[in-house]
């Protein structure tokens, strides 16, 4: 399969199942797809080998790998693979349907002020575990020494270093060691630990709106059936818990002797999660759902940056008012 003119990667994989790119002087597909990123999607799309908005959100290359393991392993585009599952029963714009059709769900679900106090007591935890100096470790080893060449505006938007538990703690850790053990020292450390906490409890409530959104809110995806059991007491975990869940698996296999009044968690009014491609010029990024473009443009992250464009623009403006200036003056004199 040709794809690249240049350079062809073979339809063999290595052992864990990724193409092979050793044979054209790549020393693994990462290396392949950033050599060749731009022109590789262009012929990708070209050749049918990727779905349509694989095509739209190809940036990392990783999607595009994907589509020539899907082409190498099944000897079919993956956008022909796709457009087969959506035609099938149950399908939908965004795939196939259920591949067990008598699958279900269970949500264990309690109370939004236990949920905060448990997740607070796990950021605790972890700091009791040693944190810290898992972190400063990290930091020394790999953070320190990319921060000297980088801009620090992208420092923690890349990889790992966006993770929860790591960007928290930045002041703290670029402190010199000796500043650390200081009032001042201590104080950002606990600044640290309260924002980790905060964020924490942030992602937890965007897990809940996604599992929503995709299960209970789902416009015409087929989705299994989603049961919510109360996990807000521990204590009477095995009533709550425990005996629901053995029952209701126990009268859907129509086994004897196993009955449960539970009903599925209702289904709530859809978003409106159609495909549409949208592109976010102010933060560089692509979006193929309107739903996730309209919550893109509600989000802190994109007001952030629409204010630091517009704050660069206005530093840009004074500085232009401020040639001209300087030129009309010495105009001026002469």
């Amino acid at each position: 399969m040709t794809v690249v003119e240049e350079c062809t990667p073979p339809d063999r994989q290595d052992s864990s199942g990724w193409l092979t790119f050793s044979h054209c002087g790549h020393k693994n597909k990462k290396d392949f797809f950033k050599s060749r990123r731009g022109s590789l999607v262009l012929r990708l799309k070209k050749a049918n080998f990727l779905e349509e908005s694989s095509v739209r959100g190809a940036g990392t290359g990783s999607k595009m790998s994907r589509a020539m393991q899907i082409h190498a392993t099944k000897g079919q585009p993956q956008s022909e693979i796709i457009t087969a599952q959506r035609s099938q029963k149950g399908g939908s714009s965004h795939g196939g349907p259920l591949r067990f059709k008598n699958a279900m769900m269970f949500w264990l679900r309690c109370n939004e002020e236990v949920l905060d106090k448990r997740l607070d007591d796990r950021v605790d935890d972890m700091m009791n575990r040693g944190l810290v100096q898992e972190l400063l470790d990290f930091h020394n080893t790999y953070n320190e020494e990319r921060l000297k060449n980088m801009d620090k505006s992208v420092a923690y938007t890349q990889g790992i270093f966006q993770s929860i538990g790591f960007k928290e703690f930045h002041p703290y850790l670029t402190l010199k060691a000796e500043e650390r053990d200081t009032d001042s020292g201590k104080q950002l450390l606990e600044k640290g630990i309260e924002d980790l906490k905060l964020v924490t409890r942030r992602y937890a409530r965007r897990q809940i709106k996604w599992i929503k959104n995709r299960f209970i809110r789902s416009k015409d995806r087929e989705v299994p059936e989603i049961y919510g059991l109360d996990a807000t007491d521990l204590d009477t975990w095995d009533e709550n818990v425990l005996k629901p869940a053995i029952d209701i698996v126990g009268a859907r296999l129509g086994l004897p002797d196993y009955k449960t009044s539970i009903k599925p968690l209702p289904k709530e009014d859809p978003i409106d999660n159609s495909l549409e491609e949208n592109f976010c010029n102010v933060c560089q990024r692509v979006f193929t759902e309107k739903y996730q473009w309209e919550v893109h443009l509600k989000s802190n992250r994109h007001k952030r940056e629409l204010a630091k464009k517009k704050r660069k623009e206005n530093q840009q403006n004074e500085a232009t008012k401020k040639v001209k200036a300087t030129v009309e003056d010495a105009d001026a004199s002469t």
